[in-house]
């Protein structure tokens, strides 16, 4: 099985929708036919600036990505 990894960055742009990056992200998740995998630094990257400003929406998009089943 093939593995995808994606780093912080990415995961961002698609929690924020950051535009153009959204677009080409959704379209290289949608073609991923093994495992999307991201690591703990990378879940880490993720929060540190919603937690520093307190930004309890976008933490529960960055949780509810990370909860994501075909997550790995």
């Amino acid at each position: 099985m093939s593995r995808v990894y994606f780093d912080a960055s990415a995961m961002i742009y698609l929690v924020e929708q950051t535009q153009p990056w959204y677009g080409r992200i959704t379209a290289r998740l949608a073609a991923v036919s093994g495992q999307i995998v991201f690591s703990d630094l990378t879940r880490l990257e993720c929060l540190v600036l919603p937690l520093r400003q307190g930004d309890q929406k976008r933490l529960a998009d960055f949780t509810a990505l990370f909860a994501r089943s075909e997550l790995v």
